[in-house]
């Protein structure tokens, strides 16, 4: 349902996998007009700097977003 909600106020928004440099992953919302550039780095760039400043890990340096990439439904 959350996904959902997300989706009627933020309809331009798609929830998106983020993949690290240590083989975590978490899921967060990516703008679709960041999503539609051909070079997967502007998402990867687009989130590590809109994002990436809430996670401790990066902020320290020690991981980084290496992949962002639309969820598929199954």
């Amino acid at each position: 349902m959350g996904s959902l909600l997300h989706s009627a106020i933020n309809p331009d928004e798609t929830l998106c996998r983020i993949e690290f440099s240590d083989g975590s992953e978490t899921m967060d919302y990516v703008p679709d007009d960041i999503l539609r550039h051909a070079d997967g780095n502007v998402a990867v760039e687009w989130w590590m700097g809109e994002a990436g400043p809430d996670y401790k890990s990066i902020v320290n340096g020690t991981k980084w977003a290496v992949i962002v990439e639309p969820k598929v439904e199954h």
